[in-house]
């Protein structure tokens, strides 16, 4: 079955990792540069919802256990996931592989620029008192 997802707004699963002092927070992508949405935080969304209808009796914890697994079970669980990937995404792998194997080394397609066409770079910053805090400017990659 394939779940396909549409995000409505910029979105960041980060990879926990900046890019030096330009970006703090940074989407996780492939070795080519492709974003994608690593299974374990779709899986991980789902389970927090899944909680919540545990919570308010919707489901019985048997299901939930049953759908999401036990911790520290060997049991199987049902809901097993791949990574989420962008429409197209084997097209754009190809793409990018066919532009590199060219011989020319100045049209390489290095990772960073390939992530750099995909998503956007957006700063925020807290407001204390009406004016921007002190050392509280932030880069997302989104």
């Amino acid at each position: 079955m394939i779940l396909q997802m549409t995000l409505l707004s910029e979105t960041i699963f980060s990879s926990g990792e900046g890019v030096g002092n330009i970006v703090d927070i940074n989407v996780v992508y492939d070795e080519m540069g492709i974003p994608y949405i690593p299974s374990k935080r779709i899986k991980g969304v789902l389970r927090e919802y899944g909680e919540e209808l545990m919570k308010y009796g919707e489901i019985s914890q048997k299901s939930f256990e049953k759908i999401f697994g036990r911790s520290g079970s060997k049991d199987p669980a049902l809901l097993k996931l791949s990574n989420g990937y962008l429409e197209n995404y084997e097209s754009f792998r190809e793409t990018i592989q066919y532009i590199n194997s060219l011989n020319k080394s100045d049209i390489k397609l290095k990772p960073e620029y390939v992530a750099d066409y995909f998503t956007l770079e957006l700063s925020q910053t807290a407001i204390e008192d009406g004016a921007a805090k002190e050392k509280s400017l932030r880069t997302l990659r989104v």
